[in-house]
Parts: structure tokens; sequence; C-alpha cells
């Protein structure tokens, strides 16, 4: 539904509206759910990023992954990192994605089958 509602929205919309707002709900609620509704989200809506959209959700997503080290989060962080380096190409993921995943794999609220899939 995201992203049937991502393609009848303005990339420019997208850009302006849309992705700083999934921005301030996934780093500013206290609710898990909420985070992580808004990061799945972000992660289907990624193929739609340009250069400055890519460096406010990585932003965001060191934010969200210094304060919330919890499973749910960490594979949500996890997938929109994933989802932005499908994107973004090789660049962006040996310079930003790697350096933000590594250290979350590492989390202690993950298990076996979770980092085999992150």
């Amino acid at each position: 539904q995201v992203i049937a509602a991502a393609h009848k929205v303005t990339p420019e919309t997208l850009r302006i509206s849309v992705v700083p707002l999934l921005h301030r709900t996934a780093v500013d609620t206290t609710a898990a759910a909420v985070r992580v509704n808004a990061l799945v989200a972000l992660g289907k809506i990624a193929p739609c990023f340009t250069v400055p959209e890519f460096d406010a959700t990585l932003d965001a997503l060191r934010r969200i992954a210094a304060n919330d080290n919890g499973a749910a989060t960490v594979m949500c962080v996890l997938g929109v990192a994933d989802a932005m380096g499908k994107v973004g190409g090789v660049g962006l993921i040996a310079s930003r994605c790697l350096p933000l995943a590594c250290p979350l794999m590492l989390a202690p609220g993950l298990n076996r089958a979770q980092i085999g899939t992150a």
C-alpha cells in the first residue's frame, strides 16, 4: 500500500513533506510499533530518494540506533539501510551504510536468525 501510494505522490512532495515527517516520527516517538512502521515506510519509499534524502535518512537512522537497540528497531534500521544501498550503489553502501550497519549487527537483542537475515 505504501509503495502504491508513494507512486501517486510527486517525488518533490515525498522529499519535502513525507520523508521529513517519517524521520520525525521515527526519531521522536517512544512507541516501538510507531517507530517500526515509520522505518518500514521509509524502506519502501527509498527507491524514490535522492542524495539529500539519503543523507537525512542515514542521519535519522543513526539517531534512532543510538537511542533504541531493540531487535525490532535494529532490524528495521538495517532494512532501511539495505533498501537505500540497493538504490544508492556501492559508494553509498561502503561509505555510509556499512559504517552504520556493522555495529548494529552486534546488538545484544539480536538472535542468530535475525543476524542471518540482516
